[in-house]
């Protein structure tokens, strides 16, 4: 297997001032970039926190992609699951690693969704009421039944503790 050569980074959910996640992204891109100077990287962005981005050191480094359909208000997760595929596809991405728990249902890149809390299936009422107890809402679900993948889909999952790996994972089933 060869090492992917462009790597899209969906950062779509990402706002200024979101705190953790946040930083994990301003970590991420640097190790990944002094890991693999030759990465191409790719990061989708909605418009917003774009300025904030390409202020950053080691914006000279990487694309950023923005649309304006991409992470506008009360659309934004409807845009991460369809037209964030399409401008993966026209950047010819090898692998889009989605940030946020939300992916496109479609698109030609292998696709990895980092999950970084569970406190949603947990405790459904932190989320919003159009959610609570909506099952379909899960990251997982589609590895059980995917609807429209353009590629396998691999029944994995990896935790940053066995724990929340055995609790996400079995929620899925």
């Amino acid at each position: 297997m060869r090492e992917p050569g462009h790597i899209g980074l969906n950062i779509v959910f990402l706002d200024p001032g979101m705190g953790g996640m946040e930083t994990y992204v301003r970590q991420l891109v640097p190790n990944l970039l002094g890991l693999r100077p030759d990465l191409r990287l790719s990061i989708f962005v909605n418009p917003v926190a774009r300025p904030a981005l390409a202020a950053e050191p080691w914006a000279d480094s990487v694309d950023l992609v923005t649309h304006p359909a991409l992470g506008r208000r009360y659309t934004r997760a409807l845009s991460e699951l369809t037209v964030l595929g399409l401008l993966a596809n026209r950047r010819k991405v090898d692998v889009l690693h989605s940030l946020g728990m939300i992916a496109p249902l479609r698109t030609d890149a292998v696709s990895v969704v980092t999950v970084p809390d569970l406190i949603w299936l947990h405790r459904p009422r932190t989320f919003p009421r159009l959610y609570q107890g909506r099952r379909s809402t899960s990251p997982f679900s589609g590895l059980e039944r995917p609807r429209w993948p353009s590629r396998p889909l691999s029944p994995s999952c990896v935790g940053v503790s066995v724990s929340a790996r055995a609790r996400s994972f079995s929620r899925s089933r």
